[in-house]
């Protein structure tokens, strides 16, 4: 694999026959996806079925055995974590990272890669993210006063902010309610109406349904289904990630 470095306003990113075993247990066998800027795509299968492997793959976190990534139709070696934000690629993992006891300001400081960084400068980017992205959130207060929705908004300000394009969204509605989801999807698409790619990560056919634009379905480690979301139903994805579901028991009167 080659690595390009070329600097684009915009992130495609593409995944060709990936592969990636831990020890006897293959993971990945011969999974694909391509997640295009001012879409969001949905990445769904059971637990196991090789989502979170493959978003660390794409997002730097761990290497694949074999296969291809390409950044903007470039075939590129993505080296680590630091590497994929350089590109403009970045995960929120579902397990939220904000150090709660520091403002969204000092956490973007505490995750600038530079020796010496500027508070105004982080200040700066946080308030013109928030603008850009139409979201409200108290960036001088501690993470940890923050209800969990603004948290989860938090984590996607800062790493916007950080410089992604494309944004890895890990299980990100696990812990939210109805209201709070519908926010979250509203400010996905503000974020893709600026050509922000967005990989959602998520077990919920609604959600699919609901705000993805196209869908990869994995099981077991195996790519089963890749296109968009329109004339797919509930019932036709449940299929796809299960297989073959049985009947419904009538009810006894």
């Amino acid at each position: 694999m080659v690595a390009s470095h070329q600097e684009t306003d915009h992130v495609a990113l593409a995944a060709w026959s990936v592969f990636k075993s831990f020890g006897a247990v293959q993971a990945l066998t011969k999974v694909g996806i391509d997640v295009q800027p001012g879409r969001v795509h949905a990445l769904v299968g059971e637990n196991g079925a090789g989502k979170s492997t493959l978003a660390k793959i794409l997002a730097g976190i761990q290497p694949a055995d074999s296969g291809q990534l390409l950044l903007n139709d470039r075939e590129v070696e993505i080296t680590g974590r630091a590497h994929a934000k350089s590109l403009g690629i970045n995960m929120v993992p579902q397990q939220l990272s904000l150090v709660h006891d520091l403002s969204l300001v000092d956490n973007l400081l505490l995750a600038s890669p530079r020796l010496r960084a500027r508070r105004s400068d982080a200040r700066a980017a946080l308030a013109h993210t928030l603008d850009s992205a139409g979201v409200q959130v108290d960036i001088d207060a501690p993470t940890g006063r923050l209800g969990l929705a603004h948290r989860q908004l938090g984590e996607i300000v800062v790493a916007l902010a950080e410089g992604a394009r494309l944004l890895i969204l890990d299980e990100p509605t696990a812990s939210l309610g109805p209201h709070e989801v519908g926010g979250l999807f509203a400010h996905l698409r503000a974020l893709c109406a600026q050509d922000t790619a967005i990989l959602l990560i998520t077990h919920r056919v609604d959600e699919v349904l609901t705000v993805a634009d196209d869908v990869t379905v994995l099981s077991h480690g195996h790519q089963v289904f890749t296109g968009p979301t329109e004339g797919l139903d509930a019932d036709r994805i449940a299929h796809l990630m299960v297989g073959e579901l049985p009947e419904a028991i009538a009810r006894a009167p």
